[in-house]
């Protein structure tokens, strides 16, 4: 499961990244994506997962969105940045 304490995600206790503004991070600081109220984008543009309603659209699969943000605890993340953080730095 992942955890986003403050600005920072960890996974089993350990930092993997952080989020900044509407941006993922890795570790490392290398910049992966960002998310918009309805879409989480790689840093090339290329859309990587879309919400729409109760759903979330990763290419051709759907998932219920509450599903997928169960497996985040993060209490002050909008459910765009939830899913973009699974997106780039997800189990």
């Amino acid at each position: 499961m992942l955890e986003v304490r403050g600005i920072y995600v960890y996974r089993g206790g350990e930092k993997i990244g952080w989020v900044n503004s509407n941006s993922i991070y890795d570790h490392t600081g290398k910049k992966l994506g960002y998310f918009t109220t309805d879409a989480v984008y790689a840093i090339n543009g290329a859309r990587m997962a879309h919400i729409d309603g109760n759903h979330v659209y990763f290419g051709g699969k759907s998932m219920d969105l509450e599903d997928l943000i169960d497996h985040i605890a993060a209490v002050n993340l909008s459910d765009p940045a939830r899913v973009a953080v699974i997106t780039f730095l997800g189990e």
